[in-house]
């Protein structure tokens, strides 16, 4: 999603607005919130404005660049990117000078003071952004209070942002996860036997799926050796997160429809069991804890293989699913 094809003026939140105006039974109230409404729109051209101004500076950060070739790139005058990158470079000194001042004043990183105090009066922005970083890298728990630490986080995002912007984040300094939707799943650290499923299973829209296997102890004194396929709702937008966007509306009618056909499957008498799990998700990323795990014991019983499974999944899927959907190619091994 993105770019010169997309269509800014539809997608779930424009068509929720849409169809919420139509559903007003009152004419006169009906006319009055579509009044509401346009004025809200035309609000958010300010908005629109705002992350427009703060692209523009961080252009500005990248390796090479300069305010005259991204003035070039963009089409834009030399001013605009001036006044642009001013107003957003001061903003984040003092939010980042900040910070390194309380590891400073609190003791609360193992990094070399010295460092620490050299980035604190600097103007490189990336350079300071990256001090940040290695600061919280080696930060010291328990030297300043909560709040202290909650504005320290929200900084290092920032920082972290900053550096994605840039190009220029340092390996092994990622301290967030990537949004959902920028992960891919490494097929290599797949079980080879559990290849096939996992690439059916992320063919299919608005999820994200990963497979292992480890032994089974859900309701089982007695743990056997079972594979095990786990997947999650994408948000609905790219680079988002299912708090600021919301669930994949197509990821939500496929989980519906994966929990349908597993259930079938056990009725049937077939080995495969589900559940629903999340770690606290006011230590992960809230929206985006919860997950949907099917498994299945190997070697006991009516064992469900997992290429037998792919397969079922693909043709139900045609003839049941709501869109057509590109598989992967028959028994594919990385």
């Amino acid at each position: 999603m993105g770019g010169t094809d997309y269509d800014y003026t539809t997608g779930l939140r424009v068509e929720r607005t849409l169809a919420y105006l139509r559903s007003i039974p009152n004419p006169v109230e009906r006319a009055r919130m579509c009044d509401e409404v346009a004025e809200q729109a035309r609000a958010i051209q300010g908005s629109v404005g705002q992350i427009r101004r703060r692209a523009v500076y961080e252009a500005t950060l990248r390796v090479g660049s300069t305010g005259a070739s991204v003035a070039a790139e963009l089409g834009i005058s030399g001013k605009a990117v001036s006044l642009a990158t001013k107003a957003h470079r001061t903003e984040d000194l003092k939010l980042l000078h900040g910070v390194l001042e309380k590891y400073l004043q609190g003791a609360a990183s193992n990094l070399n003071r010295a460092v620490v105090a050299h980035a604190r009066e600097s103007r490189d922005v990336v350079y300071v952004a990256t001090t940040v970083l290695q600061a919280d890298k080696h930060r010291r728990h328990g030297s300043l209070g909560e709040d202290e630490w909650l504005e320290i986080d929200d900084a290092v995002k920032h920082a972290q942002r900053i550096l994605e912007s840039a190009a220029a984040l340092p390996a092994g300094l990622r301290t967030h996860p990537a949004p959902m939707t920028d992960l891919e799943v490494d097929y290599a650290e797949v079980p080879g036997h559990l290849v096939h499923l996992c690439r059916t299973i992320n063919a299919l829209p608005g999820i994200v799926a990963n497979c292992w296997d480890e032994q089974v102890t859900i309701a089982d004194p007695y743990p056997v050796s079972a594979w095990y396929l786990s997947w999650s709702i994408l948000p609905a937008e790219p680079h988002s997160s299912v708090l600021e966007a919301g669930p994949h509306r197509e990821g939500w009618a496929t989980t519906e429809w994966l929990v349908w056909l597993l259930r079938d499957l056990n009725r049937s008498g077939k080995e495969v069991a589900q559940y629903t799990t999340s770690p606290p998700p006011y230590l992960n990323t809230p929206g985006e804890s919860l997950s949907f795990v099917m498994y299945a014991p190997r070697n006991s019983g009516d064992t469900l293989n997992p290429d037998d499974l792919a397969d079922w999944v693909a043709q139900l899927w045609d003839e049941t699913g709501y869109k057509a959907v590109a598989w992967p190619s028959p028994r594919a091994v990385e």
